[in-house]
């Protein structure tokens, strides 16, 4: 990150207008842990163009960093409801109702989500990993494996199902799949 500011100093000095090494410093600034150079800087962008996807939806991260979660919940439904295709809104708000104890308003956004758009893996591993982390592990499992069945070869998708296993206290079926995403990714210390 901090390279990364370096450069995106540069190249703003260099032409201050452009908006693409704007978001990379205000990315390398957040992740630097400078969250109020990081939000003077999108709140300027924001303010000079709206409708900037990508300021806004690091601008609704920055709340969420900085436990703004009413914000941040703002800021991802706006995000959400402006640009439906881009899943980031959806996504981060799901992650604010899960921090903010509303574990089943996650659980609905993406399952409608996902009955609207059955097709899209992004969607089911999400909802996989909400159902996770919510503690419905059985329908996790189920999510998961439904998603190895267009991409079997995923050792990822095999350690999920393993996880969620162990987690619903199925250790044999857990091994199972540990096994399995061993062999299909033997140099994968996962």
């Amino acid at each position: 990150p901090a390279k990364c500011l370096q450069y995106a100093d540069e190249i703003i000095k260099a032409n201050p207008n452009l908006i693409a090494a704007r978001i990379l410093r205000a990315s390398a600034l957040m992740t630097l842990k400078d969250y109020k150079t990081a939000r003077t800087e999108l709140e300027l962008m924001v303010e000079k163009i709206p409708d900037h996807k990508d300021a806004r939806f690091l601008l609704a991260n920055l709340d969420m960093f900085e436990n703004r979660t009413a914000q941040a919940e703002a800021g991802f439904r706006a995000l959400l409801t402006t640009n439906p295709p881009d899943l980031r809104g959806l996504f981060g708000l799901a992650e604010v109702y899960i921090s903010t104890n509303r574990k089943d308003l996650a659980f609905q956004i993406l399952d409608a989500e996902l009955k609207k758009n059955p097709n899209s893996h992004a969607v089911r591993m999400a909802l996989g990993n909400t159902l996770v982390r919510i503690g419905r592990y059985e329908e996790a499992v189920g999510q998961y494996k439904q998603h190895i069945q267009s991409n079997a070869k995923s050792s990822e998708l095999h350690i999920r199902v393993a996880v969620a296993y162990r987690r619903a206290g199925k250790p044999e079926e857990a091994y199972q799949y540990f096994d399995l995403a061993r062999k299909l990714a033997p140099k994968d210390v996962t």
